[in-house]
């Protein structure tokens, strides 16, 4: 059970709507460690309506990160043609082209989860980048998760933020439970 989430599901859901009927959308989840971005998250994408595809991939505190590995994480809910280009070892544009290609195949929209983005290498934040980019033509919301309190001015990530497209970009900030929602 979620305890004080309902502001945020509604953003999410209304994004959700919004993305697969019309135009793509960006999300972008923050809120310090334990706070609840995971559960949250994971209650949504159960909820999605049947024909709503998913695909969940998470970046990694690794002293030796796996390059892309959010979208090896991805690859079975997005088709055998995607699982086959990184099977195969194919060229990080070839892989991102790809993505958009399998996000195209979905044909009620499809929601991707790219969890604790602080951590995200190089590759994922150019295939984020290649992505979201892009995303206003696509029917796919795509959720980017990440410690606020861990990403500063100088982050990669905070300059990956600054190249989305405004228009398609909306914030979820989570704060803490209130004595009441502790209780």
């Amino acid at each position: 059970m979620l305890i004080e989430r309902e502001e945020a599901l509604r953003l999410l859901s209304e994004a959700a709507d919004r993305s697969v009927r019309a135009r793509g959308e960006v999300l972008l989840v923050a809120g310090e460690a334990g706070i609840g971005k995971t559960s949250l998250l994971r209650h949504f994408v159960d909820n999605l309506p049947p024909l709503v595809g998913s695909a969940w991939g998470a970046c990694d505190a690794l002293f030796t990160p796996r390059p892309l590995g959010p979208l090896m994480d991805m690859a079975p809910a997005l088709g055998p043609e995607c699982q086959s280009l990184i099977r195969g070892g194919a060229e990080a544009s070839d892989l991102f082209l790809g993505l958009i290609d399998a996000v195209e195949r979905q044909n009620d929209g499809i929601v991707l989860v790219f969890e604790d983005a602080h951590w995200a290498d190089n590759a994922t934040l150019d295939l984020l980048k290649f992505l979201c980019r892009r995303i206003m033509a696509l029917r796919a919301l795509v959720i980017i998760s990440f410690r606020d309190d861990e990403v500063g001015p100088d982050h990669p990530l905070t300059a990956l933020i600054g190249d989305l497209p405004s228009r398609a970009v909306t914030r979820v900030e989570l704060s803490g439970l209130s004595p009441e929602g502790v209780q």
